[in-house]
């Protein structure tokens, strides 16, 4: 029998060891082994030989946060604001878009310093969050753990809540981060338009790229194949490929184009509060009613035509109705 000697730097600690070779270590390891310690009784254990420095620091520190008035949490602050940000992140349950973002740009190999720059933080603030909540640095090359680990149990919360954990970590491990930027914002950053040629042309571009983004979107959440849609799917799959390669020709994308933008111009836009002047007086009837205009006749009503007459009689119907009540 023969062993195989491992390629471990030597100022880790035997649990950072351990771990580091795990294929079923959690991400969040570190403060699990926090939280093992503190939950302890009659008292907190202190830390073992084998606990590194991270877990030693984090234990003191939430010891003294769980132990402080509200008043007296600034000088926690002062004394490691990485790791005060990087708790309170981890700590918030209204705000887990914030930790969800994080862990995406971690998973999309960015750096601590471009993180923390995108999200107006510090980059020990990065650090601290990788280390004791998504300690992910260490293993993007190895992607049965991050399939394991990382993207399974978000594919079990995205089935069931249909939330933006899943996605995010999708685009961004398979795609990186400008897929990433993509994904979130909705916008490509290929800077502001100082004409009003590029600004028409970055409409078109931005309505073309949301319809695939919204495509893929959906796509990567749990999109069903069955009986019902799978012959719509091969047809729309045929008509992409078809429409893929007229697209080399650059006269599809052309005409596409121009029928984007054809529509934009002749689509009917009407903002504005009830009080606005210009808006017609059925819009303004129905919103004191029960009854709703078709999605046919709201357009009609935005253009200035004039609505059937059986529809003025069943809006009347409705509010006379109503105020009769």
């Amino acid at each position: 029998m023969t062993t195989t000697a491992l390629a471990i730097a030597p100022q880790d600690s035997l649990q950072a060891q351990f771990q580091l070779y795990n294929p079923k270590c959690p991400p969040s390891w570190r403060f699990d082994r926090v939280m093992e310690l503190l939950r302890h009784h009659p008292r907190p254990a202190r830390p073992a030989p084998h606990d590194d420095d991270y877990i030693r620091q984090a234990r003191r520190f939430v010891m003294d946060f769980r132990s402080c008035p509200q008043s007296k949490r600034m000088e926690l602050f002062a004394r490691n604001p990485g790791l005060y940000y990087a708790y309170s992140i981890h700590n918030d349950d209204e705000d887990e878009m914030t930790s969800c973002i994080l862990q995406a740009r971690l998973l999309a190999r960015q750096s601590h310093e471009d993180i923390a720059h995108a999200m107006k933080t510090l980059p020990s603030t990065v650090t601290w969050y990788e280390k004791l909540f998504f300690n992910v640095k260490d293993r993007w090359e190895h992607k049965d753990w991050i399939v394991r680990q990382i993207l399974g149990p978000a594919v079990e919360r995205g089935l069931l809540h249909r939330d933006h954990d899943l996605t995010l970590k999708l685009f961004a491990f398979f795609g990186g981060p400008h897929v990433l930027d993509l994904v979130l914002t909705g916008f490509q950053q290929s800077g502001l338009a100082q004409t009003i040629e590029a600004a028409k042309a970055f409409v078109v571009a931005q309505v073309r790229d949301s319809l695939a983004r919204r495509c893929a979107i959906e796509a990567a959440e749990g999109f069903t194949v069955n009986e019902f849609n799978v012959i719509d799917l091969f047809n729309a799959h045929a008509k992409f490929l078809e429409l893929e390669q007229e697209l080399g020709s650059g006269q599809a994308r052309d005409q596409i184009e121009a029928n984007i933008m054809q529509m934009i111009k002749e689509f009917q836009w009407k903002v504005g509060s009830q009080e606005q002047e210009g808006l017609p007086p059925l819009l303004l009837t129905a919103d004191q009613g029960s009854v709703e205009l078709s999605d046919k006749e709201l357009l009609a009503a935005g253009r200035g035509e004039a609505p059937a007459q059986q529809t003025i009689l069943e809006f009347q119907a409705a509010f006379a109705a109503r105020v009769t009540q």
